[in-house]
């Protein structure tokens, strides 16, 4: 099935429902712990914010390893690019992550800038976790290729820092699942070899509050399922034009009543592009 359309209001899409496939983790957790392969400080200070800063770099981005990656309830953690940097890589390397707290990628004192975060067992965003950056991409990576993300003399390997960032990295069979809200002022990329879920109230969204929509590409190797209440929006503001939205699945795809994709432009700006596809019905 494939859907493709300029567009200047929203979209709102329909399809038979799939199976939920969620993916299981404790509700709560609160764990953010570097796990030594790089020089990752976890710094908290006041009111539940921790501060993340590394002093590894690689390919221009700062690299940070955790053991276990698991914002809780009420949590908010920044992880800071180091200065000269597009922003951070983040190889989690223990069970799925869930990700309950607010995750802010920092940019010079500021929210921007490049967040990726790549875990082989899956990546649960909670009904009130948040992940916010310049871009965000959230990767369910093979395991082989996490387990080789250092070489022999403990060094990030260029070229997989590099997939990451352009998503490309070998996928995993574990799950995306996403109930709360990822936004990427530039771009949004969602990438595993297994399913995505977006749940009732789950917001994928991309852009500049005033301005343009950003691009927002997902691609499971297995399905996409976008239940009722889900909102993916590339949207234009002002003069700002409509962005694109890019969803392909390897499965199939399912939208479900009242799920919403859009490129619209909400002022005088001109409509984006949504394309909405899958190898199966």
């Amino acid at each position: 099935m494939s859907f493709c359309s300029h567009v200047r209001a929203a979209f709102s899409f329909a399809a038979a429902a799939l199976a939920s496939t969620a993916l299981t983790a404790p509700a709560l957790l609160a764990q953010v712990v570097p796990d030594g392969r790089s020089a990752t400080t976890a710094t908290p200070g006041a009111a539940g914010v921790t501060d993340i800063t590394t002093g590894t770099l690689s390919g221009g981005y700062g690299i940070n390893s955790f053991s276990a990656f698991n914002p809780g309830v009420g949590s908010v953690v920044n992880i800071h690019a180091p200065a000269g940097t597009a922003g951070t890589v983040n190889i989690v390397t223990g069970p799925a992550s869930r990700i309950d707290g607010a995750v802010r990628g920092m940019q010079a004192g500021t929210v921007g800038g490049d967040l990726f975060i790549a875990n082989s067992s899956g990546i649960v965003v909670g009904p009130q976790g948040s992940v916010h950056a310049g871009t965000v991409g959230l990767s369910a990576p093979a395991q082989g290729f996490i387990d080789g993300f250092f070489d022999a003399s403990g060094a990030p390997r260029p070229g997989h820092v590099g997939a990451i960032a352009a998503g490309n990295a070998p996928g995993s069979g574990a799950a995306i699942d996403i109930a709360g809200q990822v936004r990427g002022s530039e771009r949004v990329i969602l990438r595993t070899g297994g399913d995505i879920v977006l749940r009732p109230g789950a917001r994928v969204t991309a852009g500049t509050p005033g301005g343009a929509g950003g691009h927002i590409d997902i691609r499971p190797g297995g399905d996409i399922e976008v239940q009722s209440g889900a909102v993916i929006a590339a949207e234009g503001e002002g003069a700002g034009h409509g962005g694109i939205v890019f969803v392909f699945a390897d499965g199939s795809a399912r939208l479900r009543p009242e799920a919403v994709i859009s490129a619209a432009a909400r002022g005088s700006g001109d409509g984006g592009f949504v394309e909405f596809s899958a190898i199966d019905l």
